[in-house]
């Protein structure tokens, strides 16, 4: 999952590039838009590959691709390059990436999912907390384009060195079905239509916010070091989140968690109205738990309604569809900051998209309440 923070450290990136190349924010975010796009059109594909093929091919694949598309994006002389650059290469590449982890546990052993999956899911959290606020101090040091080629560098060595543990020949594997999908497939149905649509709404709100929030940061006065760490803290605030919430999910039914988690996300929104940096770190720090805990808990969930050999196929789905609405959410906010709104008015939307979410989340847990 280490792939993934890179591209959700995006948004330290995106106040120089607006700067450097002189562009908009619509023409910045797009070139995150592109990357995600790439990764959520291939993931199809890359569940394909992935079911075919070892495991550590998968991954050797993914860190291959994601460190030569990042070293090459610090060659860059134009923003155009960056499109394919970040936006195809590193994005192919990304669309193995996401997947490996969820597709390893669901292989693995499943005493308990939603611990494995905190665990796993942690490494994203120490990702977004380490990868924005060391790439600042990078950029502040040797500049922009050297940070790039540093980070590719790193990640081509860690995601490669980490494809060699649990590595699984997937073809040759046979999992028996969980029980809970045996039966009840009208239920499963519902239940697979809702948290689809929640999963979707809630990448396109963390994909937008951890965008733009380092730029917002500025906008309040913030220099460039502390402005990207309060993605370090949204990062960190998830990892307590995410490792967090396997104590909890034991004892209590999961789509009801999942409910007041959303909630109280709800309400976090709101300390973004304020516009002043304390708010800010407010906001990081209880927004970061809220993602740590539903992303945990929304996946678990995933992998308890499907067997493994079908997960795959469900996952590359999910994602194409999930993946492309949330890669054109940056893009669209950046449009409407460009020439609409202010950034208290990008807030207004994503509280609305939030109590449509919480809407859902009471419906879902409302259909299940019997159901442990």
């Amino acid at each position: 999952m280490m792939c993934v923070t890179v591209a959700y450290s995006y948004g330290v990136f995106h106040v120089i590039f607006l700067d450097y190349f002189q562009i908009t924010n619509t023409i910045s975010s797009s070139i995150w838009t592109t990357q995600a796009l790439t990764a959520s059109i291939l993931s199809p594909v890359a569940a394909i590959f992935i079911k075919k093929f070892r495991t550590i091919y998968a991954g050797l694949i993914c860190g291959i691709l994601v460190c030569i598309g990042i070293i090459l994006c610090g060659f860059t002389t134009s923003y155009l390059q960056l499109y394919l650059f970040f936006g195809l290469i590193t994005g192919m590449g990304m669309s193995v990436g996401a997947m490996l982890p969820i597709i390893n546990i669901s292989y693995g052993p499943k005493k308990n999912r939603t611990t494995d999956l905190g665990v796993i899911f942690s490494g994203v959290a120490v990702g977004i907390t380490i990868w924005p606020i060391f790439s600042q101090y990078l950029i502040n040091s040797f500049g922009w384009q050297t940070t790039l080629m540093i980070i590719g560098t790193l990640l081509g060595i860690i995601i490669c060195s980490m494809s060699l543990i649990g590595s699984y020949n997937i073809k040759n594997i046979t999992v028996p079905l969980d029980p809970v999908i045996k039966n009840k497939n009208k239920t499963k149905n519902y239940n697979i239509l809702i948290i689809g649509v929640i999963f979707t709404l809630s990448f396109a709100l963390i994909s937008t916010i951890l965008t733009y929030f380092v730029s917002y940061s500025i906008s309040l006065g913030m220099n460039s070091l502390m402005a990207a760490s309060t993605i370090t803290v949204i990062g960190a605030s998830s990892l307590i989140g995410r490792l967090g919430i396997r104590f909890i999910s034991a004892k209590i039914n999961n789509l009801y968690l999942l409910f007041f988690i959303y909630l109280g996300q709800f309400c976090t929104f709101f300390l973004l109205l304020n516009n002043n940096v304390y708010s800010v770190f407010l906001f990081a720090i209880f927004f970061g738990i809220a993602y740590g805990s539903w992303i945990t808990i929304i996946y678990s969930t995933i992998t308890k309604l499907y067997s493994s050999n079908k997960l795959i196929t469900f996952l590359g789905s999910l994602h194409l569809i999930s993946g492309t609405i949330s890669a054109l959410s940056p893009i669209a906010a950046g449009y409407l900051l460009d020439i609409y709104i202010d950034f208290t008015g990008l807030f207004l939307i994503f509280i609305t998209i939030n109590f449509i979410i919480l809407i859902l989340a009471y419906l879902l847990q409302l259909k299940n309440k019997h159901k442990s």
